[in-house]
């Protein structure tokens, strides 16, 4: 086996746009824009700038994407009422009413990923994993 992980991460990402891609047509709701709503759905009235540090992408790239839902009307940003500097992003109706199938997507896309391993391999890939993030954390 090839010692390179960023080949198979390179791998797993392509199979996962494919994957997600499939699952959230129905929704209308992009790869870009089901991480945002999936943390919306853990924090909604979240910040914009929290946002983007906890999906790990610029202040722009955020606001696109923010753009585009609020223009699908899957979510509303709100000036918070101490700080107007402060968009605060809330799920609408219609943004709630794609957690189902965005959980569902999610649970399915985690079995594919580890259908073949042992609990304690599952357990081992997602420690190696966290340690990875944090390292890029570290970096940035």
């Amino acid at each position: 086996m090839e010692n390179n992980p960023g080949k198979y991460i390179s791998f797993l990402h392509r199979k996962g746009q494919i994957y997600w891609n499939h699952c959230l047509q129905d929704i209308d709701v992009s790869t870009a824009e089901y991480p945002v709503l999936i943390q919306l759905q853990r924090t909604d009235g979240i910040s914009q700038e929290e946002l983007a540090n906890n999906q790990g992408i610029d202040k722009s790239a955020i606001t696109r994407v923010i753009q585009s839902l609020e223009k699908k009307n899957l979510i509303m940003r709100e000036k918070d009422g101490k700080d107007r500097r402060c968009n605060r992003i809330f799920l609408t109706a219609k943004g709630e009413a794609t957690r189902e199938t965005i959980e569902r997507s999610r649970l399915g896309w985690n079995e594919r990923l580890m259908q073949s391993m042992t609990e304690e391999e599952k357990e081992v890939l997602c420690n190696l994993l966290q340690k990875s993030v944090e390292s890029m954390k570290e970096k940035s």
